[in-house]
């Protein structure tokens, strides 16, 4: 589809990538593809490309449907019929009531209505009430009674009811409300021509319908809408999606801020629960058993007893891992959970059916809030976290176990901590990519994307899938990306697990930081590993240091910029935070802001202009592999990948799938805190990356780090060189002094493109070789050799056959060389088995090696 870049009706004129990207974005939607696109500047079009396909797609479905009016507006006469005579039957449902409230607040004052309609035990599907007659609205006796002390009304629909129009619907979804309401306001900015024809607009229709009706149920909006918000949960879950009536049949599904969709639906399908919510609820339920014991009949009775053994059954469990196992965490087999007396009996699909259809946990909580309430002598309130929620939602995964699924226990002091986790969103993810009719996945720090085309859409075809990276619209010269492998110390910046936490180590890393402040203006964000790790290193900055003319590496920092730091436990909000960090660099001081990879301040937040002239990533932020979580997951990739795979090489491929998964979610972390800098086009900073683990290349990085330079040391002082300029070492010398212009006559100069006997037999003969040593002394190059073979002909012949023979034991030789004129030994040769002492500046690797093999000592001299 050719579009030209006044199709897209922009209020401004947009950047060259902003028309590629929507260039592309279009082509996607119209082919139903599912595509990922990576761009720092994609968001600013989202609205305007969003709101003119609606357009095109309400006027493409109005001319299409225009037949089809008469049709549906008389269908729509004929449910308002329906409506009205069900809202009839509804009012002289209430008038025969015979108790009613005035009060808008639930005021339960009998205990009646915490008691459980009988189940059917001949039909399991469906639950009947046998204490008032079944309502023509087909309402339960519960619903019916909160409706009367509200004075609602009863949303219902019939079979013949209208979904609203068929046009293509864009559902948008994001990470938070913030977001979703970000978007908004900007959807409200764009002005676009309408897509109606003149000849069917139809007046004031909205105004009068609104005059008539006086308000639009929140369904029918949601229905005439062509693009709906929604927040992640709400889209992708599946009983979210249900609860809502809300299809993604052969509508667009966009993911904004998509870097975290993997973890995030994850997340929205794990399920945790204590032991100690275990055992409330085994109290709520016994006691909730014991009061309702002469009305329970059947399979209520029935489905109790099951549900109190099952809890009973899992807190055991807990138990005996609380007391019995030393290690903090570790995985949970579902068949020990299932060790209880009679748990092996019980049928979990009825079970799960029984919870889900009875109100079983809605009815106990709220029996057990109000017997609190009224020991109290206070009025019954609904909690907002009922306990037996939380058992039931772990309860309904545990009896349906997913291939994708595992158990995790976590000791937290005096209690346990179990967890469902989902190790692969990929299932849950593809009815929605199999419904739509096109999907995008879209954010700033996409790479790398070998995850989302792996393990999120592994099922999809390779002609429908499409990537798309775009760059920055920033010129080159305003982004500086370097890598630190060594501090002003000259510290090895090695910041594994194992390594990291050495004090020498992190004293040069404050030197370090000192002196990047020194020279980057204006605010400095730098994000660590983890809390425990900035901790530490805060910690060790504000001992005090000798033999300096500063207390400590923290009053060094501050002497360069004002130290504002995020923890774990914060006593103020983070909006209080971000206010001082600003507050302070207005006042021309600077600020470092010291954050943690994951943490608040690593998502979501623009540091802009003057608030992130400097962003430092200290570390690379692995996941603990010898966490219990983490070593599933990779024996989880690893496994999946050996069964797509076959041959010798699917160990191999196992392993490195699951390296690459695990180096993955590493580098998307540091991406995202990249990503929080450089947020338009006349923007700059310095990214800087402290790790010697970083000096072969960031391979997942994004393409804001158009330039990845690698500093092998971090220099001491920055120095102008423009005095230097015209020197003979200084750049490529004086005139005539760099390629293609040769010195000398011959083979002297080269003049050689292409590899030469010269270059193989005598490297180094040509090139830039004059004139390295301005002031060249020889002494500094003095270093004479002596073979190890020769050592014991230095030793005088009278001592030598003295330790050679077994005569004197009781010292060693000492064979100092410098005296003798000899710098460097060399390991040529063998020394006999006898202790001996070797004194030099240099020796080889095999020297000392044999040296000490003979039982000799060796020592390095100046």
């Amino acid at each position: 589809m050719d579009l030209r870049p006044e199709d897209f009706n922009h209020p401004y004129s947009p950047y060259d990538i902003q028309l590629e990207f929507m260039r592309a974005l279009y082509n996607c939607l119209e082919e139903r593809k599912v595509a990922i696109f990576e761009s720092p500047t994609g968001d600013e079009g989202e609205p305007e490309w969003m709101l003119e396909f609606a357009k095109r797609e309400s006027s493409r479905a109005i001319t299409d449907k225009k037949k089809e009016l008469e049709e549906r507006l008389a269908n729509i006469r004929q449910e308002e019929e329906k409506l009205r005579a069900a809202r009839e039957n509804l009012e002289s449902h209430r008038k025969r009531q015979k108790t009613s409230t005035s009060s808008t607040d639930l005021d339960v004052q009998n205990e009646d209505y915490f008691a459980l309609d009988d189940y059917d035990s001949e039909n399991e599907d469906r639950m009947i009430s046998k204490q008032q007659p079944e309502h023509p609205t087909g309402l339960s006796a519960s619903t019916l009674e909160l409706l009367e002390h509200f004075q609602g009304k009863i949303p219902s629909r019939t079979q013949g009811e209208d979904d609203g129009d068929d046009c293509v619907k864009i559902f948008y979804c994001s990470r938070t409300h913030s977001q979703l309401t970000q978007f908004v306001s900007e959807l409200r900015r764009i002005v676009l021509p309408s897509s109606i024809p003149k000849e069917l607009e139809l007046g004031f229709v909205e105004e009068e319908l609104e005059e008539r009706v006086k308000h639009l149920p929140l369904g029918s909006r949601k229905n005439l809408s062509q693009i709906v918000t929604l927040p992640y949960p709400l889209l992708l879950q599946r009983s979210a999606r249900e609860a809502l009536n809300i299809s993604v049949k052969d509508h667009i599904v966009i993911i904004d801020e998509a870097h975290n969709l993997m973890d995030a639906i994850s997340n929205i399908h794990s399920v945790t629960i204590t032991l100690s919510q275990l055992q409330t609820s085994i109290i709520q339920l016994t006691t909730y058993a014991r009061k309702f014991k002469a009305r329970l009949k059947g399979k209520n009775r029935s489905y109790i007893a099951q549900t109190i053994r099952l809890v009973g059954s899992i807190a055991d469990h807990l138990r005996s891992i609380l007391v019995d196992t030393s290690s903090l965490e570790g995985c949970v087999q579902p068949s020990d959970l299932m060790t209880g007396k009679g748990v092996d009996q019980i049928n979990p699909y009825k079970l799960c059916r029984y919870l889900q259809e009875s109100k079983l946990a809605r009815k106990v909580d709220g029996y057990a809030e109000f017997s609190a309430g009224k020991a109290n002598d206070q009025a019954w309130t609904k909690s907002t976290t009922p306990v037996l929620f939380h058992v039931q939602s772990f309860l309904l995964p545990l009896m349906n176990l997913s291939a994708e699924g595992r158990l995790f226990y976590f000791k937290r002091q005096d209690d346990v901590q179990l967890k469902y986790m989902l190790l692969d969103p990929t299932n849950h993810f593809r009815e929605i990519v199999e419904d739509a009719r096109a999907v995008v996945l879209a954010g700033g720090t996409m790479s790398p994307m070998t995850d989302y085309i792996d393990h999120l859409f592994s099922y999809v075809p390779t002609e429908r899938l499409n990537t798309f990276s775009y760059g920055h619209i920033i010129p080159p010269e305003n982004l500086v990306v370097h890598t630190l492998g060594n501090g002003v110390l000259g510290s090895d910046f090695d910041f594994t697990y194992e390594s990291r936490n050495v004090e020498k180590l992190i004293i040069d890393l404050g030197r370090t930081v000192a002196a990047l402040c020194q020279v980057i203006p204006d605010g400095v964000v730098a994000f660590f590993p983890s809390f425990d790790y900035l901790h530490r290193v805060l910690s060790i900055w504000q001992k005090p240091v000798l033999g300096e003319n500063f207390n400590t590496i923290y009053d060094l920092i501050e002497r360069k910029k004002a130290i504002v730091h995020e923890s774990r436990d914060m006593t103020i909000t983070i909006e209080e935070l971000l206010l001082d960090y600003a507050k302070t660099i207005e006042s021309g001081r600077g600020a470092l802001l010291l954050s943690v990879v994951g943490g608040k301040l690593s998502e979501g937040i623009n540091f802009s202009d003057r608030l992130g002239r400097g962003v430092l990533i200290i570390g690379l932020p692995f996941p603990n592999m010898h966490s219990a979580v983490w070593q599933a997951k990779i024996q989880y990739i690893e496994q999946k990948a050996s069964m797509q795979t076959s041959g010798t090489d699917s160990k191999s491929a196992a392993k490195a799938a699951g390296r690459e998964f695990y180096e993955n979610s590493c580098m998307r972390a540091v991406n995202q805190c990249i990503g929080r800098a450089i947020r338009h086009q006349n923007d700059y900073a310095a990214i800087v990356l402290i790790d010697k683990r970083t000096y072969d290349g960031i391979p997942s990085s994004p393409n804001i780090l158009v330039e990845l330079s690698t500093v092998d040391k971090m220099p001491t002082r920055f120095s102008k060189t423009r005095k230097h300029r015209g020197h003979v070492s200084a750049g490529y010398g004086r005139i005539g002094k760099h390629r293609k212009h040769p010195g000398g006559r011959g083979m002297a100069g080269g003049q050689h493109h292409h590899r030469t006997n010269l270059d193989k037999y005598h490297p180094g003969y040509f090139g830039k070789v004059g004139m390295r040593y301005f002031h060249k002394t020889n002494q500094q190059f003095w270093k004479p050799t002596i073979n190890l073979d020769k050592l014991w002909s230095l030793v005088p012949t009278e001592k030598r056959d003295a330790y050679l023979s077994g005569q004197k034991t009781d010292t060693a030789p000492v064979i100092d060389l410098l005296p003798l004129g000899y710098s460097k030994v060399l390991g040529k040769g063998r020394i006999p088995e006898i202790p001996i002492v070797v004194r030099a500046r240099y020796f080889s690797r095999d020297a000392e090696k044999k040296i000490k093999e003979a039982g000799g000592v060796v020592e390095l001299v100046a």
